[in-house]
């Protein structure tokens, strides 16, 4: 189950609660700038039995193709493009992290992250007001030659620079 609801998710993963058969995974947003209702997803979604999570930077997926053999199911030929989430459950990119682990991970990437979303909350850079070019400084962080630099980089780094993140959590251990 993919949430995706612009900061309602949580009240879609309470809903979960009235249900014995419960999705294999669930995906949510995780709003890095609003820590709280990133936990408060995570402790909702280990109430009721997932035990697994993976924080998937939706950023740095460009153009993702189904892995063929699937790892699970049947083989879907999909092309992917920048506004899609990607892959999905045990095809996710990355490895399956515990509660505590994917936490730690939050806050760290907040803090990695703080002048981009700041940026993002205020329209300043470094407290310079860029209203007159922010859609350009904004398109131009999302064009195809930025974002493959900015996965280089990350990856060269071992981190991750920009993007926005996914949590993609599995049921039962």
């Amino acid at each position: 189950m993919k949430i995706d609801i612009e900061g309602a998710d949580i009240g879609c993963i309470r809903a979960l609660r009235g249900y014995q058969d419960r999705p294999k995974y669930v995906s949510f947003e995780c709003p890095l700038d609003r820590f709280e209702n990133t936990f408060e997803g995570l402790a909702e979604l280990w109430t009721i039995g997932y035990r697994r999570f993976k924080l998937v930077n939706q950023g740095r997926h460009i153009d993702p193709q189904c892995p063929n053999p699937p790892l699970e199911g049947k083989y879907f030929d999909m092309r992917f493009d920048a506004f899609m989430s990607g892959l999905f459950g045990e095809e996710t990119p990355g490895q399956w992290l515990t509660i505590g682990e994917t936490i730690e991970k939050c806050l760290r990437l907040g803090k990695q992250q703080a002048t981009r979303l700041s940026y993002e909350a205020s329209g300043c850079l470094w407290e310079v007001p860029l209203h007159r070019v922010h859609h350009l400084v904004k398109w131009t962080y999302n064009t195809p030659p930025v974002k493959m630099f900015r996965k280089a980089y990350s990856t060269l780094l071992r981190r991750d620079v920009g993007g926005w993140f996914d949590i993609h959590a599995r049921y039962g251990e």
